[in-house]
């Protein structure tokens, strides 16, 4: 029973209470206040088989008014009523108490020995709780205590003949031992016993009831003159000699003897039951199986972005989903039992489901449809949706079930699509090649074609459809186009015809190119292909051409090559030539300088201290102006050596060149307390000096320019790349190739990026030789020998932070090391 709490509940729990004392039977309302129990109503059939008015009643405890009998250690009626009513609390469960001794207080004072059946009934609210408790009473005192139950237990003897034959075992026990005196047939296949256990004492006959608490309820019922019931106990059984465990309902009446108040013995009655408790675990699984089909069901529901709900015959939802509540914006109590108009459906709207409702009652079959309705958070959006009868027993239609997709994304999707469509018909139409799609089949059945070729061919697009192109290929060429198409098609990949002859509308065959490319559904399967045709007709014309005049140009070539060795042979001799004047030019500039040096140090000495400050000044600066003369001479030298590619390429050990490198700069690395950090480098085919050279200029470059008071920190290190992976514009063929890059990076004083290319060029320098000495060539002479091992060089820096040298060279050559 459940009560629906209501904003005026104070007015409806009046009118409740007085409904509820003008109900028949015999009960009280209570309040679920454990401990208590408060009375807040009751029946008049209760006030008149109870002895108590509702003045002194209403608005108590129920053990304040109906105490245990204190001279009696046997009335056990408050206890158990309090476990009952505790157990209803806590379970939300009826409780019953078949028979129960509560003895009530007279007027006098004392107490008298009374009988009850009791039912006690929870009432809970929305909220899950129980807010009252139902309790119901019968009064069974006669039954149990006077002549009803006397005369039926005197009457056994007459209805021995019929009880024998009953299918629950049956027997009466009588005296302190529990003598045997009746056994029907069922109790005696029961135990697996025959006649002869009657009149002897029920252990003796039957030892194997020792353990199992028969002979403790005998003694209670005995003792206490109260009846036993109990239900599914388990009992072990030897039918047949055969010992089992079955489930029984049992019952142990007092025996009264005739004009004897105390029980003299105990009828017994088991009914087996086992069947029943095993059907009743069976129906208890299946609830169990069921509610979790049902807790899955909603889950789904709920969770489902579609929309699900049912209508009654009247166009009311007696059923919405989470989604659908959510697109209404509202909740279930807002919104069921309530008709289309009130859930914010357009009149239109309304209607029309309504007519569809009606003809899905009429026909007893489905509908469908598509709608466009406001989302609450959404806005418009497009619905597909199915309307589906619901059949009752009697195979009448009893409701109406629906679901509802949000079918906007697909809509847009198809919209996109057939937009997309009609851009690539526009596109293809406009072309001048030829532009088509074939379907998914290993005959290449073509189902569009465009302007370009219904114009060329002079077709219809529906005559140029499927394999009419057999028809306008050359059926010589026909064997060509099946040899790329096919091996293309089994193995979903694009297909190139570099050369088939079509004809024109006027019956001329121009030479043309096809190239198809597979084409995929959104769900990526293979959907044929699409593809263009190409009029190659005068290159193929000019290639004959061209073949006629091979043999000529090959003619040409050769003369050109011999021509060529001659200025090959010429240009070794200038290089030889140039090395000569080089070596000469700078032995020739070299010897004066060393002299205007030699002299000047005599002169300076012979003149000694006879010079004052401003002529030793004057010598100084020319000392200073030859060395410098003397080192820009050296740097020229040097780079009109590197200025010529190697003839001779040896195995160079990068990491025994940096090892000389760093043997020579010893001085200066010692001098600012470098610390120089290399990875193992690697070995390759180039020229040792001047690679050497480089490096040495590089490595020297980053101690030269380190700052002030800071320890130069020079990390050489290199890893392996492709081209493509360098940043650098390379050609397409260097993109592709394995080159080692390989970095050299300082914390000195850095310099612009501005000027990160201009410092490779001859003479340039970023600052004066006050600030640090130098030629401007280094540089330079850095960049040709990376150039003559077919490398890169550049460089990436920030002012008072440092600088990076990134050096590429290529390691097709090059033997790991």
């Amino acid at each position: 029973m459940t009560y629906k709490t209501q904003a005026n509940a104070s007015t409806k729990e009046a009118a409740y209470i007085e409904i509820f004392k003008a109900l028949p039977g015999n009960s009280i309302l209570l309040q679920a206040d454990k401990g208590c129990y408060k009375i807040l109503a009751c029946t008049r059939g209760y006030l008149k088989i109870s002895g108590v008015k509702e003045v002194d009643i209403i608005d108590k405890c129920i053990f304040d008014v109906f105490p245990s009998n204190p001279h009696d250690h046997n009335d056990t009626g408050e206890s158990n009523l309090r476990d009952s009513l505790d157990y209803v609390l806590q379970s939300k469960e009826t409780h019953e108490l078949p028979v129960q001794r509560y003895d009530t207080e007279n007027e006098e004072g004392t107490f008298r020995k009374r009988y009850w059946n009791v039912v006690n009934t929870p009432v809970i609210l929305e909220k899950g709780e129980v807010n009252y408790i139902i309790h119901t009473v019968s009064e069974i005192t006669e039954l149990i205590k006077t002549g009803e139950l006397k005369e039926k237990l005197k009457g056994l003897e007459i209805l021995q003949n019929i009880i024998l034959q009953l299918p629950a075992a049956i027997g009466i026990v009588k005296g302190s031992n529990h003598v045997l005196e009746l056994a029907n047939a069922s109790a005696l296949n029961l135990w697996g016993k025959n006649k002869d256990i009657l009149g002897k004492p029920i252990l003796e006959s039957i030892p194997e009831l020792e353990g199992q608490g028969i002979i403790e309820l005998f003694n209670e019922v005995l003792l206490s003159g109260e009846p036993h019931f109990d239900n599914d106990v388990i009992v072990t059984t030897f039918r047949k000699g055969t010992r089992e465990v079955r489930y029984f309902d049992r019952t142990f009446l007092p025996y009264y003897e005739l004009n004897n108040n105390k029980p003299s013995g105990i009828f017994i009655m088991s009914h087996d039951v086992t069947e029943k408790v095993e059907a009743k675990k069976y129906a208890e699984e299946a609830k169990k199986e069921a509610e979790r089909q049902k807790r899955l069901y909603e889950t789904i529901n709920g969770n489902t972005p579609d929309l699900i709900y049912v209508f009654d015959l009247e166009y009311k939802f007696t059923y919405a989903n989470k989604a659908l509540l959510n697109m209404w914006g509202s909740t279930w109590e807002q919104s069921v039992g309530k008709g289309l108009l009130e859930n914010g459906y357009e009149p239109w709207h309304a209607e029309m489901h309504e007519r569809e409702i009606d003809q899905v009652v009429a026909t007893r079959s489905s509908i469908r449809g598509e709608v466009s309705f406001p989302h609450a958070i959404y806005g418009r959006r497009v619905y597909d949706y199915i309307f589906v009868p619901v059949f009752g027993e009697n195979g009448e239609v009893e409701s109406v079930a629906g679901t509802t997709r949000d079918i906007t994304e697909l809509k847009l999707a198809e919209l996109s699509l057939r937009e997309s469509d009609e851009r690539f018909r526009n596109l293809a139409d406009d072309s001048p090649m030829f532009v088509f799609i074939i379907d998914d089949s290993p005959e290449a059945p073509v189902s569009y074609w465009n302007k370009t070729w219904l114009q060329y061919t002079g077709l219809a697009l529906e005559e140029a459809k499927g394999r009419a192109w057999n028809g306008i290929i050359h059926p010589d060429d026909i064997e060509e186009v099946m040899s790329h198409y096919l091996p293309a098609y089994q193995s979903q990949q694009a297909y190139y015809i570099p050369a088939i002859r079509v004809k024109r509308h006027d019956g001329i065959f121009r030479w043309h190119a096809f190239k198809g490319n597979p084409r995929y559904l959104a769900n990526g399967a293979f959907n044929g292909f699409v593809g263009v045709g190409l009029d190659i007709h005068d290159q193929k014309l000019a290639q004959e051409a061209l073949r006629q005049s091979e043999i000529q140009l090959q003619q040409k070539v050769a003369e050109r090559t011999s021509e060529l060795e001659k200025t090959v042979g010429e240009l070794r001799r200038s290089n030889t030539n140039l090395e000569e004047f080089a070596y000469a030019a700078s032995h020739d500039l070299k010897e004066p300088i060393r002299k205007i040096h030699f002299f000047s140090e005599r002169l300076k000495h012979s003149l000694g201290d006879r010079m004052n400050s401003e002529e030793i000044r004057y010598f100084d600066r020319m000392e200073s102006a030859s060395k410098r003369m003397a080192s820009l001479i050296d740097d020229l030298l040097t780079y009109s050596e590197v200025s010529l590619r190697p003839r001779v390429y040896e195995l160079v050990d990068m990491n025994q060149l940096i090892g000389l490198v760093l043997e020579d700069l010893d001085l200066e690395i010692e001098d600012k307390a470098a610390v120089i950090r290399v990875d193992k480098l690697f070995t390759m085919q180039g020229h040792q000096r001047q690679l050497q050279q480089a490096f040495q200029n590089l490595i020297g470059n980053a101690l030269k320019y380190s700052r002030p008071g800071i320890v130069p920190l020079i990390n050489i290190s290199y890893q392996q790349i492709i081209g493509k992976e360098s940043g650098l514009k390379l050609t397409q063929e260097e993109q592709q190739k394995v080159f080692y890059s390989v970095s050299i990076n300082d914390n000195g004083i850095g310099f612009e990026q501005a000027e990160a290319e201009r410092i490779f060029n001859v003479f340039t320098r970023l600052h004066g030789n006050a600030e640090y000495k130098g030629t401007g060539i280094g540089l330079s002479i850095v960049r040709k020998v990376i150039e003559n091992h077919n490398g890169h060089i550049w460089a990436s820096s920030q002012p008072g932070v440092g600088s990076t040298f990134h050096i590429l060279l290529p390691a097709d050559s090059i033997t790991k090391s």
